[in-house]
């Protein structure tokens, strides 16, 4: 096999189909939200996710648990910035699960495929992923079983079997040795889900981009003075808006008649400056030490009153 550094030396604008020779299907999961999974490792049944045939577990030793685990970590770490697995300890609600056969030799029977160490099932629509099962045989070496268990959890992702040139843990026989996903598993991997990857973190960095703030506002309108509660205000790169009574506003249309009181749950600066101006020996006090002090009944009509005190409740 060749070493990862050659990867730079082999076409990868094949496509995936081209790539696998046996189990690549062009499907995949929904990675918005992580894959839940669940280890079935107290010996009580299951059933496989495509076939529905009801298994009996066997209980591994502890460290075969931790080697699926650290099998997982690898894989989720493939894809940068979005969390592709999360164990989850109910197994009925887990989306894939994983178990050791109690008789593996008698599943390797009905499989027809005495030799194997490791066998994936998966179900989908419309070409979406929804459940799947890994099982593998409890009796390998830690080595044996590391790699048996990342190449059933990239079958599970969606890639396939590779016979060619490069190291991969998706190579069909394995390659014993590998602990970890390799340059070209990585570069499948991205590229079955680019467009996903593109979308997530386009949402992901709007999201974090973007603030909501529960605010208290004065408005002035046609002299008319209101002191409007608990209004919703998002804050993006592009806009600020502010939602009043079923109605969104540009914040730059009604800037000219509001002054911002109360931003979740605080005194903002322009109305501190206006509580300092009014009011010096009371500079500095908070919201909450305001209700506190002045009462709740009476802090709608203080906070008016404080807005006021220049003759102009706005601005």
């Amino acid at each position: 096999m060749l070493p990862r550094d050659r990867a730079k030396d082999i076409d990868m604008t094949s496509s995936l189909s081209s790539v696998f020779f046996d189990d690549y299907y062009d499907t995949k999961w929904d990675i918005s939200d992580p894959i839940t999974w669940a280890f079935i490792d107290d010996g009580s049944m299951y059933t496989a996710a495509w076939t529905q045939v009801n298994r009996y577990s066997k209980q591994p030793e502890a460290n075969s648990l931790d080697i699926v685990r650290d099998s997982f970590e690898s894989w989720d770490s493939v894809i940068p910035d979005i969390q592709v697995f999360r164990e989850v300890n109910d197994a009925t609600s887990a989306k894939l699960i994983v178990a050791f056969p109690a008789n593996w030799s008698q599943f390797t029977t009905e499989k027809s495929t005495p030799n194997i160490w490791g066998f994936w099932e998966s179900t989908w629509t419309d070409g979406i992923r929804n459940k799947a099962s890994i099982e593998l045989d409890n009796s390998l070496t830690d080595s044996e079983l590391q790699i048996i268990a990342l190449h059933e959890i990239g079958n599970v992702l969606g890639l396939g079997d590779y016979n060619g040139p490069l190291d991969s843990v998706q190579s069909d026989p394995v390659q014993v040795g590998l602990n970890e996903p390799q340059m070209v598993d990585v570069t499948w991997l991205n590229s079955l889900y680019a467009d996903d990857i593109e979308e997530i973190l386009i949402s992901t960095n709007s999201a974090s981009t973007t603030s909501q703030h529960t605010v208290t506002l004065i408005a002035d309108v046609l002299g008319s003075v209101m002191l409007l509660k608990d209004l919703n205000e998002v804050i993006t790169e592009i806009s600020h808006t502010i939602e009043y009574n079923g109605t969104i506003f540009e914040y730059s249309e009604i800037d000219g008649i509001i002054t911002t009181v109360i931003r979740d749950g605080e005194f903002t600066d322009e109305f501190a400056r206006e509580i300092e101006d009014a009011h010096p020996s009371s500079a500095g006090i908070t919201y909450n030490t305001a209700v506190t002090l002045i009462g709740q009944s009476n802090i709608d009509a203080t906070l008016l009153a404080v807005a006021g005190a220049d003759g102009n409740y706005v601005g």
